[in-house]
């Protein structure tokens, strides 16, 4: 589902990216250059976010450390 901000503004590109594979970020990367037909891109809204299924008492510092990576650090 296209968001309101994509449906209004033909100029907004969306991408979807698994942060965690090299293959994905270089395909989204190739996927904007297209996009923008050489022109600068003028902002970027980064809005990643992973969770985890476990249960509290289950999660260990390194499920804490590969959340607060991936949700704050990047690739």
């Amino acid at each position: 589902m296209k968001s309101a901000l994509i449906s209004e503004d033909k100029r907004a590109i969306e991408l979807c990216i698994d942060i965690t594979g090299d293959t994905s970020i270089q395909k989204a990367v190739e996927q904007l250059e297209q996009r923008l037909h050489g022109n600068d891109l003028n902002c970027l809204i980064n809005n990643v976010g992973m969770t985890t299924e476990l249960r509290f008492s289950n999660i260990y510092e390194k499920d804490m450390m590969e959340t607060y990576r991936q949700n704050v650090i990047g690739p």
